[in-house]
């Protein structure tokens, strides 16, 4: 299974340019972060099953988008808006592949004592 992450910073004036990069590393998995998308507002990806976990203001929000071929063994196990943003599936039924994406701040501007929280939930979805 290919997978292919990508810092977007703004999915909407970027769809063109990550479509030209779809073709031609025709991932099965993509895992996007700083969509900077809103929940009212929709995005397609020719072929794949969009995932999302939106901030609802500036900056952020996580997209994981599946090749259609696997949409009817994928599965939405967690999402949450916290300190950082997840979003975790399952891939697959008999062997099942956990996919996670998470957006977080930089530790450098983060309180030490909230970090571990964030990296302990982390954990637990591992």
């Amino acid at each position: 299974m290919k997978v292919y992450y990508v810092n977007i910073r703004g999915i909407k004036s970027k769809i063109n340019s990550l479509n030209d990069i779809i073709a031609e590393q025709k991932p099965d998995v993509l895992g996007i972060v700083e969509t900077m998308l809103d929940e009212k507002e929709s995005i397609h990806i020719k072929g794949y099953e969009i995932y999302r976990n939106d901030r609802n203001r500036e900056g952020g929000g996580v997209l994981l988008a599946v090749k259609n071929k696997y949409k009817f063994v994928t599965l939405e196990v967690s999402k949450e808006k916290r300190l950082e943003e997840t979003l975790w599936i399952k891939i697959g039924n008999k062997e099942q592949i956990r996919v996670g994406l998470i957006y977080a701040p930089q530790e450098a501007k983060t309180i030490k004592n909230k970090l571990q929280k964030m990296y302990d939930r982390m954990k637990e979805q591992i």
